[in-house]
Formats: structure tokens, C-alpha cells, sequence
């Protein structure tokens, strides 16, 4: 099995798909055909986060010294690897309806810098708290739904720029909170969230459009 020349570390708070995405680039890909090419059989639609998916495992079973260093960048299933098991993100166990598999939600300004932030991976963010930016989950112009695979970079297929929208420090708060609470690993704080949203019947309604007043009561 061949060796790969590039192995790409976890950068401080970075999400598995950003990983992948620097990954993908260095090796000249631009677009997921081109991934396809490389890892020949990796299902691209099987979770990309998880330290138990096809592609992170495919690259780290080519990492060699390095595999661990590598893995430890991904979510790690609590648990048998089956569906709606809790997450290990940052050391901290999250329920699985809390966390975004599907899907992306873009910051240009985590995009110019290089690398996205894990806040993005958890289903009530819907703002950036690093950069103060409304994420987009679809493109403007087109509408076609983002992914962290497609566009690459930061061009639409359709040619569009892609800019996430100005938010303010209040807007963000909820994604503050989210942020401080996984690298705290204050795990009731989530399954007090998990319990706040299913009263709320989030999971009938649209990701985008979070009740965002009704979760604030319950902030610490």
C-alpha cells in the first residue's frame, strides 16, 4: 500500500471536512470526481466526519506513523457504528440529532482563512461566531445546496461568488454558547439542548430556520 505524501493535521477547533478539503486540494483535486479517482471506492455520501468513515479511514491507513495524529482531527462514534449514536467532538459526547452530516454551512471569511471551524458541524448554528458571518447553505444565485466537497472553493459551479452576509456579535450568541460548551465538555448542556429541541419538534422542521428565542431560555 503506498504511502501518501501529504497528511493533513487537525489545526486548533478545525472541522473534519476542513481536513478533507485541504487534503483534497493538496492533492490536486477539484472536484469530488477527483476524489473518487484517488480512493477509487470511497463513498463520498457516507459520513465525512466520522473517524469511522470510508474516507478518513482510507487516508489513514496510508498515513502510517501519522494515522493516529490524523484520526484524532474526526468525531469519533460512541458506541457501534449505526445510525443516531452520540458523537465525541473535542472530548465531548453529543447527542447525533445535534450534529450536521449532511450538508454544509459556509463562512467565506473561515474559507479565506483556510480552514473551517467545527462550530459549523452542529445543527443549531446558524452563524459563524468566529468571524461574525450568516453561514450559507446554499447558493444565492443558483441555489444549489452547499457541500464540503463543492464547491472547493469559496465559486459556486454556477460562477457566483460565495459571501456569507455581515451578522452581528448578538446574532452569534447561541453559537458562542454551542462553541464554550464542547470545549468545556459540558455534555448536560447538550442533552438539555437535545431535550429543549425535541419539545420544539426541531426535527419536522427546517435546519435554517432554528427557533432561536425558545433556545436561548435554556442558555447558561
Amino acid at each position: 500500500m503506498k504511502k501518501l505524501a501529504f497528511v493533513p493535521f487537525p489545526l486548533p477547533e478545525e472541522s473534519p471536512t476542513s481536513m478533507l478539503r485541504r487534503f483534497a486540494l493538496q492533492c490536486g483535486c477539484a472536484y469530488p470526481a477527483d476524489i473518487v479517482n484517488l480512493t477509487c471506492t470511497v463513498n463520498l455520501k457516507c459520513s465525512a466526519i466520522s473517524s469511522e468513515g470510508p474516507l478518513a479511514k482510507w487516508i489513514a491507513a496510508r498515513a502510517g506513523c501519522f494515522s493516529e495524529r490524523f484520526l484524532n482531527g474526526f468525531y469519533k462514534p460512541v458506541g457501534r457504528f449505526a445510525e443516531r449514536m452520540p458523537y465525541q467532538v473535542y472530548g465531548t459526547v453529543i447527542p447525533n440529532s445535534l450534529i450536521r452530516f449532511s450538508g454544509n454551512a459556509f463562512c467565506s471569511s473561515c474559507r479565506a482563512e483556510g480552514y473551517d471551524r467545527f462550530v459549523k458541524d452542529l445543527r443549531p448554528a446558524l452563524y459563524c461566531p468566529y468571524h461574525y458571518r450568516r453561514y450559507l447553505f446554499q447558493c444565492p444565485i443558483c441555489d444549489r445546496q452547499l457541500r464540503w466537497i463543492d464547491p472547493m472553493t469559496d465559486i459556486c459551479s454556477c460562477g457566483n461568488y460565495l459571501e456569507s452576509p455581515e451578522c452581528s456579535a448578538q446574532d452569534c450568541a447561541l453559537e458562542q454558547v454551542l462553541r464554550i460548551m464542547v470545549l468545556e465538555n459540558r455534555e448536560d448542556f447538550f442533552q438539555q439542548l437535545k431535550k429543549t429541541l425535541n419539545d420544539l419538534h426541531y426535527d419536522k422542521i427546517c435546519h435554517h430556520n432554528i427557533p432561536k428565542i425558545e433556545i436561548s431560555s435554556q442558555l447558561p
